[in-house]
């Protein structure tokens, strides 16, 4: 949404103090983590190396940052692999 904002020429310090205010990072953080769940549970038949860049891939396009997601997807891939061995 931030980039969004910023090219249609609206001030970054405009865009930072309306998210901060209307969009909290922990907000944030809860969407790119259902995001997530959800994309890596589409890719399920995927080979694991393909999964995780198509989530990343995707996750990106939808606007967050290549490390958010990244960080978001590996610790959905952990939580997996717990699942399946506990």
């Amino acid at each position: 949404m931030a980039r969004e904002l910023a090219d249609k020429g609206i001030a970054r310090e405009l865009i930072s103090t309306a998210m901060d205010e209307g969009y909290p990072a922990e907000k944030e953080r809860k969407v790119l983590l259902e995001l997530a769940q959800t994309r890596w549970a589409r890719y399920i038949n995927l080979d694991p190396i393909v999964r995780v860049r198509r989530t990343v891939s995707f996750l990106t396009r939808s606007g967050f940052s290549v490390s958010d997601a990244a960080n978001v997807v590996r610790a959905v891939e952990r939580e997996q692999k717990q699942e399946k061995s506990g």
